[in-house]
């Protein structure tokens, strides 16, 4: 006599969900090699993000110790200050100089390699190193501000009140170093305080050259009293 489909598609259920049906099935296990080369990765990564970070922080220490061991301390503030009102101005200046330095340090190697072809003598090209470790110190110490700078931002709008350059500097590096975030924050970042940088030395310049001229026209007048 056979049996109806219905039970036999309900005996072949209960049978596939016994103990017995259950043990038949393979487990599905965690390959691990895999499991070590994902944790290998993510090791990898923090080490490369803490180290960025760190780096960023020793980087950021020097440049505020300068400014406050040489100067008043309101160097960083008052580059910051420029990059908040006109990001569009100090981006262009940033990005002008840039080029313009990688551009002018191109042209300087062909020239000097040229003027080794004529006679020069031959540890000329040397001098390149100069032009090139200012312009790799002009550019970290951009990135640097702009760190500050980014901290400063973040703070501000977390919290209340003018923020600490040391804490600004903590934070900014943290967010800054990020993978992925840096590729699409780190350009834009350095060329507004690049030009920022230059903009703050450009207004200084500017305004002693207007006390200057002013002091020389009042030594110039004639005194009136009596």
């Amino acid at each position: 006599m056979a049996l109806p489909p219905v039970l036999v598609s309900l005996g072949t259920a209960i049978a596939s969900a016994s103990p017995i049906g259950l043990a038949q099935t393979p487990p599905t296990t965690t390959d691990p090699t895999t499991a070590a080369g994902v944790a290998l990765i993510a090791a990898f990564v923090l080490i490369v993000y803490g180290s960025s970070v760190a780096f960023s922080v020793l980087l950021g220490a020097a440049v505020l110790g300068t400014s406050k061991l040489f100067g008043s301390g309101t160097y960083v503030p008052t580059v910051e200050r420029l990059m908040r009102d006109g990001p569009v101005r100090s981006a262009a200046i940033g990005l002008a100089a840039l080029v313009g330095g990688a551009i002018g340090t191109f042209l300087l190697v062909i020239v000097l390699l040229f003027a080794v072809e004529l006679g020069a003598p031959e540890p000329l090209p040397m001098a390149i190193v100069i032009p090139f470790v200012a312009g790799t110190a002009f550019v970290y110490a951009a990135v640097t501000v702009g760190t500050i700078a980014l901290g400063s931002v973040l703070l501000r709008r977390f919290g209340e009140g003018e923020p600490n350059d040391w804490l600004a500097l903590a934070v900014g590096s943290l967010v800054v170093n990020v993978p992925g975030v840096n590729l699409l924050v780190a350009p834009p970042l350095t060329c507004v305080a690049a030009g920022a940088m230059i903009d703050e030395r450009w207004r200084a310049w500017r305004d002693r050259g207007g006390r200057r001229d002013s002091l020389a026209r009042s030594e110039s007048e004639p005194s009136t009293d009596g």
